[in-house]
Formats: structure tokens, sequence, C-alpha cells
């Protein structure tokens, strides 16, 4: 069986969470989720952090 990894933009995840993009920056800054590459400007989470 293959293992598939999904990432979602920080659009796509304030989408499907519900959550707005200061509320991701305030989890990411308490270290609950964190971005594939948090170096990036963009950042981009797999399904693991929904």
């Amino acid at each position: 069986m293959a293992n598939v990894t999904v990432t979602f933009t920080i659009t796509e995840f304030c989408l499907h969470t519900g959550i707005s993009e200061e509320e991701l920056n305030e989890i990411v800054g308490l270290g609950v989720v964190e971005p594939r590459e948090i170096q990036e400007t963009t950042w981009v989470f797999d399904d693991h952090a929904a």
C-alpha cells in the first residue's frame, strides 16, 4: 500500500479547520502544529496537521 501525503496552503488549512489565519499563526507559535518548512515564506502543512 502506498503512503500518500496531502499538503495544504495556509488558506486551505484555514478553510478546512475553520480557524483564521491569525489563529493559525498563534497555534504555530505555540508549537501545536508545524509547517513543513517553517523557513519558507509560504507555509505548507501536511495532512497530519489538520
